[in-house]
């Protein structure tokens, strides 16, 4: 879960049965409790924060293994393991540098006029590592492409989805652009932690 909402109550809902995240990256949260999921079909789970033991748990019916610990940057690591306690898998998240740059995504690198593009905008690391408490304003510009909608998964949004700016929800935004132009599109982001480019080519052949 969100390590600065560890203790309040998450609503569930059709659209959200949990409010957790895939990350450990909670800048000014270490030293706070920690609410952790680990989704897993094995028997068992244990789960390491920084290489040290914090527990281990038999698997839910719904397939989750639950966890209280302190938070601590670093990693998070679970490894599961089966009726016999032989391990069957594991997987890791690490925290963030400290330094955040702008990442323009778009979900193809070539198309052509007429296709849409999803456009992922992210405030990440060197490496790509997402950081969700992370928050500004991204301005965005697109050339060879009508720019259709733009925005975040906050559920609560009065700015709408119609302009060239948005903010970040947990590190996040989406720009929906129709392609136009005869040699792909340019799009160009900025925001208080730089700028940053993309390009989707025209599809060879066309």
């Amino acid at each position: 879960m969100p390590v600065n909402h560890t203790s309040d109550r998450h609503t569930v809902s059709a659209w959200k049965m949990s409010n957790a995240l895939c990350s450990w990256s909670f800048g000014g949260c270490d030293g706070k409790r920690a609410a952790v999921e680990v989704y897993s079909a094995d028997a068992f789970v244990a789960l390491y924060v920084n290489g040290r033991k914090v527990g281990k748990k038999k698997v839910g019916k719904d397939k989750i293994a639950r966890f209280r610990c302190i938070y601590r940057s670093g990693s998070v690591t679970a490894v599961a393991f089966d009726e016999a306690g032989r391990e069957t898998g594991r997987t890791a998240l690490r925290t963030a540098g400290e330094e955040t740059l702008l990442k323009v995504v778009p979900e193809k690198t070539e198309g052509e006029a007429g296709e849409l593009c999803f456009v992922s905008l992210r405030l990440t690391d060197r490496d790509g590592v997402l950081k969700p408490l992370a928050r500004t304003d991204i301005a965005l510009r697109v050339e060879g492409g009508d720019l259709l909608a733009f925005g975040n998964a906050c559920p609560y949004n009065e700015e709408g989805y119609l302009k060239n700016t948005s903010g970040t929800y947990f590190g996040r935004a989406l720009a929906v652009i129709r392609l136009t132009g005869e040699n792909g599109a340019k799009i160009s982001a900025s925001c208080a932690f730089g700028s940053a480019r993309a390009e989707i080519k025209r599809k060879a052949g066309q």
